[in-house]
């Protein structure tokens, strides 16, 4: 079992395994999904909240991270998307305190480099060869937690 199966099983412990996503999903998120929305939790974020209630199939679960969205079926598939930048700056104002806006919010599938087991790039550069320019990392807080993808 993968690291983040194990990771997405403690918010939907129905989770089986995890696909990327081949079509796009549009959710409406509407002021009684704000309304009941909780600050700082993956499964009852607005857009948590307007996936289980839209499109018709109640799915099992669904977990909204920083930045992808996880759709589980009743088969315990959990479908990964790509949050547009408009719907994680909504999160992580929301997740500080801010109003989240309802809205239509549209999940790309990832592209071939977000895939999971896609080519993610180059390994990290040794530190020891010449031209080395160290990488340096904003850290974000106050906000949810982020699952590790492989």
């Amino acid at each position: 079992m993968s690291l983040l199966v194990k990771q997405l099983q403690r918010a939907v412990p129905a989770v089986k395994e995890v696909a990327d996503a081949k079509k796009s999903l549009r959710i409406e998120v509407t002021s009684d999904d704000v309304g009941s929305a909780v600050r700082k939790d993956q499964t009852h974020c607005a857009i948590a909240l307007a996936c289980m209630r839209g499109n018709g199939v109640k799915p099992m679960g669904v977990i909204a991270t920083r930045s992808r969205l996880y759709v589980v079926d009743k088969k315990g598939l959990a479908l990964r998307y790509i949050l547009p930048e408009n719907a994680l700056r909504e999160i992580v104002s929301f997740d500080r305190g801010a109003q989240f806006t309802p809205g239509v919010y549209t999940m790309a599938p990832p592209s071939e480099s977000q895939t999971l087991g896609g080519y993610k790039g180059p390994r990290t550069p040794n530190p020891k060869k010449k031209g080395y320019t160290p990488i340096h990392h904003q850290v974000i807080s106050d906000i949810r937690a982020s699952i590790v993808e492989m």
